[in-house]
């Protein structure tokens, strides 16, 4: 009598096994997207169809609570990755991304119909391409220049020390810099007009006053005093237009360049960005590379 409960014991345990880990149905992602998978066995496979945008698909294994396998973008959307993810089935109804290669949007599945969600949730997202201006403590809450470039939900984050990094909306008020901090995220407040990452450093869509009457008057004649010069005093210039800078060396070479912030600015065209710090209230420019200007001849 023992042998034959055991019998009848194996088969129902590895039934309920299999039926927690079928994962076949209709999910949405936080990003918007509506996706098809089908479990087979250990298999798994979903599609992602989110024209003009995106096609996906994935293939790969379940084995325990994690699931592996290869994404592609495929053609017809206009996004074209491809690489490796990994996810972790939190219940039968929610699946969450554990690791990534090539920046894979999505990062929580939950179970249900999503029926015209995709629609929604793109066309909603903010429009955070352009100029944004730093005051956090890192820049001196001196509204420092930082940018952003987008292309639906992949966004790309220049912040005002030149650092690049890719990155992706997780959904309408959360982003990700995944290059910075192994995943630097951060809140869209103000309607999207504020960006409030998670390590401290805000981000706002509007310098806090006219950037024409905060920044210093650089144009005109500067004379150079660094060794290269041999401290003769040599003549230097500067136009201004605004933001943008440019600059005329004593030796007649020239490079555009432009306020960093108020007390920083950049020849872009000088030794891949060379930088430089105002001092004495906008009257003594000092280079990185050693090389001093003086509004004033000794």
């Amino acid at each position: 009598m023992k042998i034959r409960a055991i019998v009848y014991f194996l088969p129902m345990f590895l039934m309920a096994t299999m039926a927690e880990a079928q994962l076949t149905g209709e999910w949405t992602s936080d990003n918007g997207g509506c996706y098809k998978i089908r479990q087979i066995g250990s298999q798994i496979f979903w599609s992602l169809d989110d024209q003009p945008r995106v096609i996906n698909v994935f293939t790969g294994y379940i084995a325990g609570n994690i699931i592996t396998g290869n994404w592609a973008d495929l053609p017809g959307g206009n996004l074209q990755g491809s690489g490796t993810l990994a996810l972790r089935v939190e219940s039968n109804d929610r699946l969450v991304k554990i690791d990534q290669t090539g920046n894979y949007l999505g990062a929580v599945l939950t179970r249900g119909s999503c029926k015209n969600q995709t629609s929604t949730q793109i066309t909603s997202r903010p429009d955070l391409s352009g100029v944004w201006y730093d005051y956090s403590s890192v820049s001196g809450y001196s509204g420092a220049i930082s940018k952003i470039t987008q292309s639906g939900d992949r966004l790309v984050f220049l912040n005002s020390f030149n650092n690049q990094s890719d990155g992706n909306f997780i959904n309408n008020t959360t982003v990700i810099a995944t290059g910075w901090e192994g995943g630097l995220k951060a809140a869209l407040e103000d309607g999207g007009r504020r960006i409030a990452w998670t390590n401290g450093s805000v981000w706002q869509r509007d310098l806090k006053s006219n950037p024409q009457a905060t920044r210093p008057d650089l144009s005109g004649i500067w004379y150079d005093y660094s060794a290269s010069s041999g401290n003769a005093g040599l003549i230097s210039r500067i136009t201004q237009s605004g933001e943008k800078l440019v600059f005329i060396n004593s030796y007649n070479n020239q490079s555009e360049g432009s306020f960093i912030n108020n007390t920083t600015v950049i020849a872009s065209g000088w030794e891949g960005g060379l930088r430089a710090t105002l001092e004495d209230s906008g009257r003594r420019i000092v280079w990185t590379n050693g090389s001093v200007w003086q509004r004033s001849k000794r």
